[in-house]
């Protein structure tokens, strides 16, 4: 999945064996650099028995990596967000605008083969006139 730079990424996880209260829930993120660029405590979500969320706003494109972490519950995952000047919700915009626009220029042929097709007709018909005997203008 991508993710635009300069926007918020809010990241929900599950404690290993879905342990509430946590205190030591650190979320560490690395820039695309891979140099500690936060680190965060997560929130826990309320009644959601071991879910915890934290955020963070990128500010450059390429890999960013966060590591989430727990001493006393063990916890340490780590995952990788590509992040770029789109997300995956404008990049399906555009792909739909640039399918939008191939079905018009499809259309457009269409009409211009159509159009080539009669003109191929008056073309054979003066054809016709001339090589029996010349060509009647109106």
């Amino acid at each position: 999945m991508r993710y635009k730079k300069n926007n918020v990424l809010k990241v929900n996880y599950v404690a290993l064996h879905k342990t509430v209260g946590l205190t030591d829930l650190e979320m560490k993120v690395y820039d695309e650099a891979s140099v500690l660029f936060d680190t965060v405590t997560m929130t826990a979500v309320p009644s959601n028995g071991g879910a915890y969320y934290a955020s963070f706003t990128p500010d450059a494109k390429g890999q960013w990596r966060i590591r989430i972490q727990s001493d006393t519950n063990h916890d340490d995952i780590q995952k990788v967000f590509e992040v770029g000047d789109s997300d995956i919700d404008e990049i399906k915009l555009q792909t739909q605008s640039i399918e939008d626009k191939e079905d018009i220029i499809d259309a457009n042929v269409d009409q211009a083969l159509l159009d080539i097709a009669a003109i191929k007709l008056v073309v054979d018909d003066i054809d016709d006139q001339i090589s029996t005997g010349g060509y009647i203008m109106n």
